[in-house]
């Protein structure tokens, strides 16, 4: 800390120094510069100048450059203003003052040494240049009685004095207040070496209580064996007391059959980087001849840089003898199990081989349920379509039935519209107006059962194969027209369709069997008043028609469901469980996919996707 407040210290006095040189020669140099003025310029002038210039970067660039390259350029600069200024104005140079301000600062910041080498040096030059001018070699060049009596001469001077003055007493009181606060902490390093001396007496003390109450053997000895310490414990349990210590032939000694045991642990902790070694247990034969177990370490400590054996031993005779006990225990418990083991490997074999047997009868058991319930889920799927195919085969025999038996009047209205529509054409009436309004009624009502008897027969068609071309739009338009009469007033049917054709290949009555059976779900979960959108589009290659309905919705545990056959959460009567497995499997056979979105109360969505027809 001190080693860093002089380094400090010389740091801030030479940038000081350096602040205030640069200072002082610009003042110096301005001061030339004006009595170059009046007296004329000399090759003092420009020396100086150039000096003044390398100390002024010196000063700016003070941070940057090591304590020593400032110090020399300091010494350098004032060299040159001494010799150069001595050297043209002589004994009335205001240089004279660096010969006292240089030593001394040199002294401060650097060493004694070199401040005497710097005034050596500075008086070389003095003399030099007093010699010269006492014996006329050099002679003023100026009129001294005129620079004498110049103001600006003495105002300079007084100045310059004044500068040099504040800096040595700024590096003095540098140093000054360096010195009182190494001298402070000092002081407060001394206080603290007696009051850690005062510690460590009482953290003796402490620790020759603790060991005196510790209620294991602690015991220091040399290498050679020789006691050097044993607590209180020692002279209790094994009878060594101090006056033994130096005893080569104590009555107390470790039991002859666990010496080498012993020794080679000591030589091995001995013979390591290792400060203490592994627990280790061995028995002692006390002063009074009884064998004691102990359990203890052994620590390598120096006491006056010699090495000793620090010893920390616990009597575990006690312990030792429950182990003994326990051992006979064990011994006999070893026997029983053998012969226990016996009887039981016996009856294992035994009971392995009808574990063998049952384990064949349950592989065959496992089979024949995995052949029943693969036979059953075909029964289901089976019954499905048996169920599905008799329902078509009933519905296209009675809709293609119905469709011709309406086609047949459906024909003589439509041959009475055509003649009334010509009778009226070719004989104008006085009622020509209400009889064009009705005879336009009666042609609406004719296209509409026409398209009804139509949207019947795609409905109905018993096509088995997967090559039609397949509208989408045209096969939403006929399913809405059949369920038209479902919707009542009730609920609003909207449809977002997009402008482009989309064109699948499939078969139609089945994809008008899928849309019929969404849109029947949907219009049973709306309970009273609702909507159903139906939105189509086209992603990359494929169709997509989504119903959006705002139903009662389907719980989530019943999502992964609806597709499974004669699962439904209709009321009884209300549902068979077959629509959404049927449309599920159609849209699979069209090689497209059927996703389910609901949320309880707030409605279902579900989205068809099916490949488009390649161009």
């Amino acid at each position: 800390m001190i080693h860093k407040n002089i380094k400090e210290l010389q740091s801030k006095a030479v940038n000081a120094s350096i602040v205030l040189f640069a200072s002082v020669g610009v003042l110096l140099i301005l001061f030339v510069f004006f009595r170059a003025l009046t007296f004329g310029f000399n090759l003092a002038f420009f020396l100086q100048a150039i000096g003044v210039f390398f100390i002024v970067l010196a000063a700016i660039f003070r941070n940057k450059l090591s304590i020593n390259a400032k110090a020399l350029a300091l010494t350098l600069v004032t060299l040159l203003t001494v010799s150069t200024g001595m050297y043209s104005y002589g004994f009335l140079s205001s240089a004279k003052v660096y010969i006292v301000v240089l030593p001394i600062f040199t002294t401060f910041v650097v060493s004694y040494r070199k401040g005497i080498y710097s005034l050596i040096i500075l008086f070389v030059i003095y003399t030099v240049i007093a010699l010269l001018y006492i014996t006329k070699t050099v002679e003023y060049t100026i009129d001294v009685e005129k620079y004498i009596a110049n103001t600006r001469i003495w105002v300079v001077d007084i100045s310059i004095i004044l500068l040099m003055a504040l800096g040595l007493m700024l590096v003095a009181h540098f140093f000054r207040k360096t010195i009182l606060i190494n001298y402070h902490q000092i002081e407060q390093q001394n206080s603290k070496l007696l009051d850690d001396d005062k510690k460590l007496k009482e953290s003796e003390e402490r620790y020759r209580k603790l060991v005196s109450s510790f209620p294991d053997i602690i015991m220091i000895h040399d290498l050679t064996g020789k006691i050097i310490y044993g607590n209180e414990n020692l002279a209790k349990m094994t009878g060594i007391t101090p006056e033994n210590y130096a005893s080569e032939n104590k009555k107390a000694h470790i039991h002859p059959d666990d010496i080498d045991f012993v020794r080679k642990a000591l030589e091995d902790l001995l013979n390591s980087d290792k400060t203490q070694s592994e627990i280790i247990e061995n028995r002692f034969v006390t002063v009074w001849g009884n064998t004691l177990w102990f359990s203890g370490t052994m620590s390598k400590i120096y006491l006056n840089d010699i090495l000793h054996i620090q010893i920390v031993s616990r009597d575990i005779t006690e312990r030792k003898s429950i182990e003994l006990e326990l051992a006979q225990h064990r011994s006999n418990l070893e026997k029983l199990v053998i012969e226990k083991t016996l009887d039981l490997e016996i009856t294992n074999e035994e009971l392995q081989a009808t574990n063998e047997e049952l384990f064949e009868k349950n592989t065959i058991i496992n089979n024949q349920n995995e052949e029943l319930k693969s036979t059953l889920q075909n029964l289901k799927q089976t019954q499905s379509k048996l169920l599905q195919a008799e329902k078509m085969a009933s519905l296209g025999v009675l809709t293609s039935g119905v469709a011709h038996e309406i086609n047949n009047p459906l024909n003589y209205i439509m041959g009475s519209y055509l003649a009334l529509f010509d009778y009226f054409e070719q004989h104008q009436h006085t009622e020509q107006q209400l009889i064009s309004m009705v005879l336009k009624s009666l042609k609406s009502g004719v296209d509409r059962v026409s398209m009804i008897v139509k949207s019947l027969n795609d409905f109905s068609r018993n096509n088995k194969n997967h090559d039609e071309n397949c509208d989408i739009h045209l096969i939403i338009d006929n399913c809405i027209l059949m369920v038209q009469n479902q919707l009542n007033q009730k609920i609003v049917l909207q449809k977002n369709l997009t402008p482009s054709n989309l064109i699948v290949l499939g078969n139609i009555g089945k994809l008008h069997q899928v849309v019929i059976n969404i849109v029947q779900n949907a219009i049973q979960a709306i309970e009273n008043e609702g909507k159903i959108t139906i939105t189509t589009s086209q992603i990359e290659h494929n169709a997509v028609i989504r119903f959006d309905d705002t139903g009662i919705g389907i719980e989530e545990e019943n999502l992964s469901k609806i597709t499974d056959p004669f699962f439904t959460t209709k009321d009884p009567g209300k549902g068979t469980g077959l629509g959404l497995s049927i449309s599920y499997s159609i849209i699979k056979e069209h090689k497209g996919s059927l996703e389910f979105k609901s949320q309880l109360n707030k409605g279902t969505s579900v989205t068809i996707t099916i490949p488009l027809k390649p161009n």
